[in-house]
Formats: structure tokens, sequence, C-alpha cells
């Protein structure tokens, strides 16, 4: 079942779900907004941006990206991160995300920009969360648990 903005509101007011910061302005009627947190990062070059004041994404890139909520999710609650339409119009996307159940900390998510110039900076309504029930499981034990900062991927670890 995916939780319509009464729901996640309900759930987040009775703490089984934690969303910081939280405000209603972020809920849409299936899922919640969520925000750029303090740092932008290009994946070409590895160079880090703070989004304190407003930053310059080039065309055609790609980034990674901190979100400014934290999440904890209960152990029967998976969301998948989709991109704000407004985003997709001008051409940016993202790679789909599963945040897990049980998973609890911020985001680190890529996001590709289009073909014109996108300015950003913190705060800054860019993903889309859709929550979705499921049956309770064992909960997320990786090593992104309890992220805090932008985490680049590991690619020397895998076989």
């Amino acid at each position: 079942m995916i939780l319509s903005d009464r729901e996640i509101k309900r759930r987040i007011e009775e703490g089984s779900l934690v969303v910081e910061p939280f405000t209603e302005e972020d809920l849409s009627p299936n899922g919640i907004d969520f925000r750029l947190g303090e740092e932008i990062a290009d994946l070409e070059n590895n160079e880090r941006y703070s989004t304190d004041r407003e930053v310059v994404l080039k065309p055609n890139s790609s980034y990674l990206a901190i979100t400014l909520q934290k999440v904890e999710m209960p152990l029967n609650l998976i969301a998948i991160v989709t991109l704000k339409s407004t985003w997709a119009r001008a051409g940016c996307y993202i790679s789909t995300t599963v945040i897990d159940a049980g998973y609890r900390g911020r985001l680190t998510l890529a996001f590709h920009t289009g073909p014109k110039e996108v300015k950003v900076k913190k705060g800054t309504k860019i993903w889309h969360l859709i929550f979705i029930e499921c049956y309770p499981s064992s909960g997320y034990k990786g090593k992104y648990q309890g992220l805090e900062t932008l985490a680049f991927a590991d690619f020397s670890r895998i076989a």
C-alpha cells in the first residue's frame, strides 16, 4: 500500500516514521518532498560545493547530493525516491533508489542535469519519496546506516 499524505503525517506525528526536519508544505497527496542539504559534489572531479549559496550545476553532468532531511524507516516501510516533476521537465533525471526498511540517516542521492545549467541552493526541493508498506523485514544493516555526510561509493571493493 502506498501511503497518502494524511498517513505519512500521522505516522510522523506518532513517531513510527521519522522525517527531520518535517514541514507539512513538503507533503503531496502520495509522498513527501526532500530538500537539498548543505553539500553537493561533481562526480566527474569529486569537487564538493557548499550549498549555503547558490551553486550553478553544469549541463549534462552528474552530481551527488546529501538531503537536508534525515529519515528513520520502520521495519514495515520502504521508500522509493523519484525526481520532482519540475526537474524532470527541465531534462534532469535520477537513478531509481530504494530506501530500505530500518534505514536511518540522511540520504546521498545521485542527480543528473539536463541540457541546461541548473541553479540550486540548500533547501531546494529536488526529490520525492513515495512510502510503501511492506511485510516487516530484518532491516537495513549496510555501510550507509546512520549517514550524516555526503558519501561516495567505493568501487575498489567490488569484485
